[in-house]
């Protein structure tokens, strides 16, 4: 019974791999593929990290455009996912918070506009999205082709493959362009059990797919990494406890760039890839203590990388590296740009909509910096879990950064797979027990804030050392807030009234 369901499984992939070779590739098409990574950070050959396997990532890079100093808006998956597809940072588009389970957050569902629904009305657009979504609600965040938010759809890549093949095989007949929205979990932590304890899948979903009770992902060959092997970023304290848990991350960012490598040979073998513009990029950093739904760098400081078919790749492929500061606000602009499609602007909660991001076109496969480019990036958060308030403010420019933490009375929340990981218990045990932690900050420097948190992120990359109570530092103090409260007041932030009543 088992042979006979294996044989019709590849018979059925046979079938559809038949059909795809006439599906969606009529020359002259402007398609987009967009990979999206969960909590992935910069751990990949394309950015330097010599230890972890990703030759799928590389071999984008070195065909296309890499960005050292993307920014997304917010350290937090919905928020992040909600403002990527409605180019509006989360306070302007509603999605304040996580969609799922208790925390139950959705954006604005009354005129809100998302790069799928513009692209599928204005620009006849096939538009599918497979595996992770997360955002709501449905009738802004509308597919074509949907299979979205289980365990399987996003982690297991032969599925993905499956799916891939299944949404081509359904638009054979079509001659408009499509965009193929691809949402990894990996490398998001695990959720935990009914009892609270780490998932039989690992702390990462390590297991899931490698034999026995946690069934077999086809098309994945597991690579397990030494934890004395790995590269650990300065943000984290350097242990045991850290590494262990970082080669586990490498273990399951080696399984999604095995699925782009999946996905991508789809594309190929079908002729997709000269009509066609790729992303890859991910929501925010690594699920660490310091950078997942924090506002320092090592939470808003994202890989991303596009791929633009209209550029000729050099002989000798490298990646186009790229180090004007841009904001996964840019790439609503730039989708709607590839696509020929001039954006309208509609009312949102009283006022007109008005994008702050700009097309990244113009800066793919050239030189950088760009003088012309602009020189700041913003960020907005409020809250992850229902149960973290705690709204931050950014503006960033390439050398200082300030931080607006509007509810610092309160001690930073952390989210509970952040909390239980091994890297904070090891933290707090040290702590407790009076031990060096290794980490750049102490847990009362983590919990408790300034209000005002400003950096000079070249002399302290880190961002351990606020310069906001210095006199000296003062009137560049007073700009920054000048120009942070005018995208505030651009984007219509509600939390703008912090400034009249406290």
């Amino acid at each position: 019974n088992m042979a006979r369901c294996v044989f019709a499984r590849i018979c059925t992939l046979l079938f559809l791999f038949v059909y795809v070779a006439s599906a969606c590739n009529s020359k002259s098409k402007k398609n987009i593929l967009f990979f999206i990574a969960d909590d992935a950070g910069f751990q990949s050959g394309a950015y330097g990290d010599h230890v972890i396997s990703t030759p799928n990532l590389n071999a984008l890079a070195a065909s296309g455009t890499l960005f050292k100093k993307a920014y997304s808006t917010v350290a937090s998956c919905s928020p992040s996912r909600a403002s990527i597809m409605t180019g509006i940072p989360q306070h302007q588009n509603g999605m304040y918070g996580l969609a799922h389970s208790v925390h139950h957050f959705s954006g604005f569902n009354a005129t809100t506009m998302s790069f799928s629904n513009i692209l599928s009305s204005m620009g006849g657009y096939r538009t599918g999205l497979i595996g992770k979504k997360h955002v709501t609600p449905e009738n802004v965040f509308t597919y074509d082709f949907e299979v979205s938010d289980t365990l399987e759809v996003m982690r297991n890549i032969s599925y993905m493959k499956e799916l891939t093949l299944q949404f081509f095989e359904e638009c054979k007949n079509d001659s408009n362009p499509f965009l193929l929205y691809i949402g990894f979990g990996d490398p998001h932590r695990c959720d935990f059990d009914a009892n609270g304890e780490i998932s039989k899948n690992g702390a990462f979903c390590e297991l899931y797919g490698t034999g026995g009770d946690q069934g077999i992902i086809p098309d994945w060959k597991p690579i397990i990494y030494s934890p004395a092997d790995v590269i650990v970023p300065s943000f984290l304290p350097d242990t045991p406890a850290t590494r262990a848990e970082l080669a586990k991350l490498y273990t399951v960012t080696n399984r999604f760039d095995q699925g782009i490598g999946l996905i991508m040979n789809i594309l190929k073998q079908n002729g997709l890839l000269n009509d066609t513009l790729i992303f890859f990029t991910s929501d925010n950093g690594i699920p660490f203590p310091g950078a997942k739904t924090n506002l320092y760098d090592p939470g808003m400081n994202i890989p991303l990388i596009i791929v633009d078919p209209t550029i000729q790749p050099p002989i000798i492929k490298k990646p186009v590296v790229n180090v004007d500061m841009v904001s996964l606000l840019d790439i609503f602009p730039t989708l709607l740009d590839w696509a020929g499609i001039p954006f309208n602007t509609y009312p949102l909660n009283g006022i007109n909509v008005t994008l702050t991001g700009r097309s990244l076109l113009p800066l793919l496969g050239r030189p950088s910096p760009n003088p012309s480019w602009r020189q700041e990036v913003y960020g907005s958060h409020n809250l992850h879990e229902v149960t973290m308030y705690y709204p931050m403010r950014v503006y960033k420019t390439d050398q200082y950064k300030l931080i607006y933490n509007m509810a610092n009375a309160l001690s930073y929340p952390l989210a509970q797979d952040l909390w239980a990981c091994e890297t904070f218990q090891d933290v707090l045990n040290r702590t407790e027990n009076g031990v060096p932690t290794g980490w750049c900050r102490t847990l009362e420097q983590y919990y408790f804030r300034d209000k005002w948190e400003l950096f000079d992120t070249e002399v302290d990359p880190l961002e351990v050392s606020s310069l906001s109570g210095d006199p000296k530092y003062w009137p560049l103090l007073q700009d920054m807030q000048t120009k942070l409260k005018a995208w505030q007041n651009t984007t219509n932030d509600p939390w703008i009234i912090k400034y009249l009543h406290e």
